[in-house]
Order: structure tokens, then C-alpha cells, then sequence
């Protein structure tokens, strides 16, 4: 009959394309969904005929269901899932004013071109900041070794603006303390309370009174929390040290595992610092991983969503 070469030739097509991986799994799934009812309307317009074609399209209608739910079954990882990957990096920056304590967010938003798979996370601080007030040892030049004739402008040095700092001391202090310590020095100089002092001392003189301030006090520090609001889920329980976030030597943090988010889902961070902000600028929370293009949940691939 024409209308039963229609059904073969629609299903043998889900076949290859199948076999080929040109189509995705709900893609696969609605195009056999699409005969389903294309059968099921054929039997109402056969009611008339006898019962051995109907018989004969019942049996079509199982096989197809039968084909339905093999093709059905689930992903077990993300690395199974077919699709074209892209490299990818996504980006959310807050801002903090110096002296800042409060608890700030943004998010951004994943494209509709695929979901987002994330492999490693980098937070950031980037100064934006012009006053020198706000920085250990700007007024340096007035002290003893350097040249009166040389550096009498006040303002002959300028503020790091556009520098990038990690968002913790944690990496300069693992990678350099044990320097710090070293046998030229002394032992334990500088103390930590030198390395992070921002005490300021009033009656001290202002040409002097940064002088006071450790090195590693213009260093940032963070709790980050990181959230899927599309889904509800969070990464972290709480939210915890940017110290965490960091890999051996302050390397990218290279997750044990894939984390992702969906087409349209956005990825938010909630950071709070620690400690006064010691100047202005803002946090650059780098997401690093590749995007699966195409009509892909990955959710549903791997079986943790129904599909609707």
C-alpha cells in the first residue's frame, strides 16, 4: 500500500540518521513520535476494512513503540552525547567599592546555541581604582634610597589600574612564603600581621603612613558561592574560600567532575568579601569548558530529567 511505503520509508530515514548520529536523541525521539501519530491517524480511517489490516497495523504501531523506547535509552556520561563541541568561556563580573564589605551577585546567561559543560573556574580581581591612598607603599619614593631630585612629584607614580590580582593571597603565599623565610631575612620576615597590616596610625605622618602597610594587604579576599538558577542547583553547600578555587600554584581550578548548565539557564555568583575591600575594582569569575551545539538537554540525555 502507498501509505504503508510512507511508514517505512519515514522509519527506515530515523534509522540512518540514526546510525550516522546526525540527529539527537529527543530529536530522534519526536521524529518517531510523528509516525506514531501518523499510524494512529491512518487506523481511524481504516474502521471500515477488515480486521486482518487492522491486526497488521497494530503490529506496526507496537514495533514502532518498541523502536521508541530502545532509542530511548539514556547517555551515561556527557562524553556520549552527540553533538558538535565548541570551546567556550563564560564571564561575570561584579563590582566592589574600596572599603566594600557587602555581599554582591550577577549572572550571565548561556546561549541558545547549546548547553554549557564547565571543566575549569578561574576568579579574578581586576583593579579599577585611581586613588594611591588605597595602596601599600605609594608614597615608597619619599623614603630613604631614593633620589629628592627624581621623585619629588607627589604623583610621578600611578595607581595599577587594569592589573589583574587573584581574588585570595592564598597563591602568592604558598608559591612565596617560604621565601619570605628565607636565611637573608631572618626567621619569620616578614610575620604574616606584616604581610597583611593596614593598620594606620593617625599621629604617624601621611607621607610615611602607608609605609605601615603589608604587601599582600592590597590583595582581595572572597567567599564565592556558585548557582544554576535555571535548575536550583548550587556547586557549593555554602559559600566558601576563593582560596578553594584555586589549583596547585594558583593554576585554574580543574574539576573532578563536569559541571553544566542548560541553553538558557543562568550560572550566578554570590561573592562576599572577607575583608574590606583595599580598593576599588572587579571580580572576573572565569568559567572555562565547551558548549554542545544543538537542540541537546543534558539532563534529560543522562536520564536525571523526565522528558516532557
Amino acid at each position: 500500500m502507498f501509505e504503508d511505503n510512507i511508514f517505512e520509508k519515514k522509519i527506515q530515514g530515523a534509522l540512518d540518521a540514526s546510525q550516522k548520529q546526525n540527529l539527537n536523541q529527543m530529536q530522534l525521539q519526536n521524529l518517531i513520535l510523528d509516525i506514531q501519530k501518523d499510524v494512529d491517524a491512518y487506523k481511524k480511517n481504516l474502521n471500515d476494512l477488515n480486521d486482518k489490516h487492522l491486526s497488521e497495523l497494530n503490529e506496526l504501531s507496537q514495533e514502532i513503540s518498541l523502536f521508541t523506547n530502545n532509542i530511548a535509552t539514556n547517555f551515561k556520561d556527557i562524553e556520549n552525547i552527540p553533538g558538535v563541541r565548541t570551546p567556550k568561556i563564560y564571564e561575570v563580573q561584579i563590582d566592589f567599592d574600596y572599603d566594600d564589605t557587602s555581599l554582591k551577585f550577577n549572572s550571565v546567561e548561556i546561549n541558545p546555541e547549546g548547553p554549557f559543560v564547565i571543566t575549569q573556574i578561574t576568579p579574578l580581581w581586576q583593579i579599577v581604582d585611581s586613588e594611591l591612598t588605597h595602596f601599600a607603599n605609594y608614597n615608597i619614593k619619599t623614603q630613604t634610597g631614593f633620589s629628592p631630585a627624581v621623585f619629588t612629584d607627589a604623583n610621578a607614580y600611578s595607581t595599577p589600574n587594569g592589573r589583574i590580582l587573584p581574588c585570595s593571597a592564598y597563591p602568592m603565599i604558598i608559591n612565596c612564603l617560604g621565601i619570605t623565610n628565607s636565611n637573608q631575612l631572618g626567621y619569620n620576615v616578614p610575620t604574616y600581621i606584616q604581610l597583611f597590616n593596614r593598620f594606620t596610625n593617625a599621629a604617624v605622618s601621611p607621607n610615611v603612613r602607608n609605609m605601615q602597610w603589608g604587601v599582600l594587604s592590597d590583595i582581595p579576599e572572597f567567599d564565592f558561592q556558585i548557582e544554576v538558577a535555571g535548575s536550583g542547583k548550587f556547586f557549593t553547600n555554602q559559600p566558601i574560600s576563593a582560596a578553594s578555587l584555586y589549583g596547585y600554584g594558583g593554576q585554574p581550578l580543574y574539576l573532578g567532575v563536569q559541571g553544566w548548565a542548560e541553553r538558557g539557564d543562568k550560572i550566578v555568583i554570590h561573592a562576599t568579601p572577607t575583608v574590606p575591600m583595599p580598593n576599588t575594582g572587579k571580580v572576573r569569575f572565569c568559567l572555562h569548558g565547551y558548549q554542545i551545539l544543538g537542540d541537546i538537554n543534558i539532563g534529560q540525555a543522562l536520564g536525571y530529567v523526565g522528558n516532557n
